[in-house]
């Protein structure tokens, strides 16, 4: 069985766009270009699980799936909730699963027993959560698919919906606050469905594996891999025997940063027959203008259960 995860890097529908404070436009002519090369890669991985980040149109990821065969070929798709922005994760599957959108906050942890989660209740929901249950080897197989919150600064929000540029330092650094906030209460989220799967099956099969917008040893990696110390409950990064040259799956500023995840549970260590990490075509789109921009910045990483 091959399970992957490959973020799309904003694939939308033509139209105006203004994601980094510059509108621009894309055409027709861009979107299928771009497909044609995203079609390109999805089928070079010829996984039966994919995972797919940064759908800002579903339409046009099925018109991806009509040309690879679609239903004919045994593909079928499901998108999980999207943000404000439109952006939502989807699973592409040629396997019997059962797939469903989940909420990925559900509170902050209180400093004192009996206190209110007030933070919890303010922060509230980001972009929905992907799980979905197979079957692996006989048994139950459950993978979670995210795309989790990006390290940008959180802007503060007028009572009109619009962004406040940040006057001070402080104000800039508030910005810093929100998203750590946010980050952290996502990877709280996705343990504790996760610690819910081993409460009911203690030996679970369990695959964790999208855009986590953090390194390995993050705070965030730390938590949805498990803290304590247990590992039977514990989640293991599938690339650890990548040496820190062949280890990235983006690019910032100059710098390769392995920031796409496949975690899994000890259960399934011993049926793991390979991993890779499809970044020997990936480039730096730091500096690039949108126009020019005709691949993913981020490469797949791909499981392979024997």
């Amino acid at each position: 069985m091959k399970i992957a995860t490959f973020n799309l890097r904003n694939l939308f529908a033509p139209g105006i766009r203004d994601e980094y404070g510059t509108p621009f436009e894309i055409t027709r002519a861009f979107v299928d270009r771009y497909s044609d090369e995203l079609r390109t890669v999805i089928e070079k991985l010829d996984a039966d699980i994919l995972i797919v980040e940064e759908v800002g149109s579903q339409q046009e990821l099925e018109h991806i799936l009509l040309r690879m065969g679609g239903v004919d070929a045994g593909y079928k798709i499901f998108f999980a909730e999207a943000d404000s922005r439109g952006i939502c994760v989807a699973v592409i599957y040629r396997v019997s699963l059962e797939p469903c959108s989940l909420p990925d906050v559900d509170g902050m942890p209180v400093l004192r027993t009996g206190e209110e989660d007030v933070l919890g209740k303010i922060i509230g929901n980001y972009r929905g959560l992907l799980y979905a249950k197979g079957v692996y080897n006989t048994k139950s197989l459950h993978i979670f698919g995210m795309h989790l919150k990006a390290n940008n600064n959180l802007p503060l929000k007028g009572s009109d919906g619009k962004h406040i540029v940040p006057v001070s330092q402080r104000d800039a650094g508030d910005g810093v606050i929100r998203t750590l906030y946010l980050k952290l209460a996502e990877a709280r989220r996705v343990r504790e469905l996760v610690d819910a799967v081993f409460a009911e099956e203690a030996d679970a099969q369990i695959i964790l594996l999208g855009d986590m917008n953090d390194v390995d040893g993050s705070h965030v990696l730390r938590i949805i891999s498990g803290v304590k110390d247990d590992p039977s409950t514990q989640l293991l990064n599938a690339t650890l025997q990548f040496t820190k040259e062949e280890k990235f799956s983006h690019y910032y500023k100059g710098k390769g940063l392995l920031i796409d995840h496949i975690l899994i549970s000890t259960s399934l260590t011993a049926h793991v027959e390979s991993v890779e990490i499809h970044n020997s075509e990936l480039v730096d789109q730091t500096e690039m203008c949108e126009a020019d921009i005709l691949a993913s910045d981020h490469a797949p990483v791909l499981l392979t259960l024997q």
